[in-house]
């Protein structure tokens, strides 16, 4: 089997000039993707390289074209990482099943709503899953006495993001740069940052680990990594709200995050990543399970597989 593997931001979809701020967790997630498929045998790998780059990995077959169409044409089957910003993992992933490949990650249906923070809320709410409160409209300041988080509607990362007390600095922020009609602002909520990262095949879902994030909120929002398995105490009262984001939206398959924010009044969902999220370079290693291997099942017919962590893993951002 022969898997082309593109990820957007390493791979050329910013051809000769990679955003610096998500390169580098573009590049680990590429690197261990593609560690973990060539070590299964029968695999080969054909990976999207940005020719300013250094070559990762001696020997591998390397695709350095800013047009993907004829890579995945040449492939069994598409691995696709990218940012939902700007409909680009939309448009990949809409590219891989219109050309008739296997696609190794999530359906365009549910890639569609997963992009907007406010479709994916609305979505959510309607079926009673908890979810941080979320305006209808871009641009709409909540009511809130403990503060706001403005971020771009389909952003990916935490790029061109506020997080602010002060409604005036807030307002002016957001009257900049035609961010009335691109972000959605969000009550500034106390608790924990975390992630569930989970498999997703048919409308169910199987947890492999629940994860601490360091995020750095402020006039530059960072997120600076995670810890994997640190909130496995949680996977008790996560796992159905898991099952029921994977009912909701049974276009979502194989990997998917699901920022979530810990409160004393119980979890809400912040965001799905419907792709590859950065705590995944760190996976293998804390399941002891070669975790490429676990989505080709996947797609080979096999059930959802049944794993936890047996150690934590912290992967960090520099």
């Amino acid at each position: 089997m022969r898997i082309f593997v593109g990820e957007y931001i390493s791979g050329g979809g910013q051809w000769k000039n990679p955003d610096p701020a998500l390169l580098p967790e573009g590049q680990m997630m590429a690197a261990q993707l593609v560690d973990d498929l060539t070590a299964l045998d029968g695999v080969q790998v054909l990976l999207a390289h940005d020719p300013s780059l250094t070559i990762p990995r001696p020997g591998l077959a390397l695709w350095s074209d800013p047009d993907w169409s004829d890579a995945v044409a040449q492939c069994d089957a598409a691995w696709i990482v990218a940012p939902e910003s700007d409909g680009i993992l939309l448009r990949l992933t809409r590219m891989v099943e219109d050309s008739g490949r296997v696609l190794l990650g999530c359906r365009s249906d549910a890639v569609a709503i997963a992009a907007s923070k406010i479709a994916t809320a609305q979505v959510l709410a309607e079926a009673g899953i908890p979810v941080i409160p979320t305006p209808a409209r871009c641009g709409e300041i909540p009511a809130s006495a403990t503060g706001w988080v403005a971020k771009p509607d389909d952003g990916a990362g935490s790029c061109n993001m506020l997080a602010t007390t002060d409604l005036t600095r807030l307002q002016a922020w957001m009257a900049q740069g035609g961010r009335p009609h691109s972000h959605v602002v969000q009550p500034l909520l106390a608790g924990d940052a975390a992630s569930v990262i989970f498999l997703a095949k048919d409308g169910q879902a199987s947890v492999l680990s629940i994860n601490s994030q360091e995020m750095r909120l402020g006039e530059e929002c960072r997120y600076a990594g995670g810890v994997i398995g640190r909130y496995e105490i949680w996977r008790p009262i996560l796992t159905p709200l898991v099952d029921a984001v994977a009912a909701v939206l049974p276009g979502l398959w194989g990997p998917v995050g699901l920022d979530v924010l810990l409160t004393e009044t119980g979890p809400v969902i912040v965001e799905i990543n419907p792709r590859l999220t950065t705590l995944w370079s760190g996976l293998h290693q804390a399941l002891g399970r070669n975790t490429a291997e676990m989505v080709l099942g996947l797609a080979a017919g096999q059930a959802l597989p049944v794993c936890r962590p047996h150690r934590e893993v912290r992967v960090e951002l520099s």
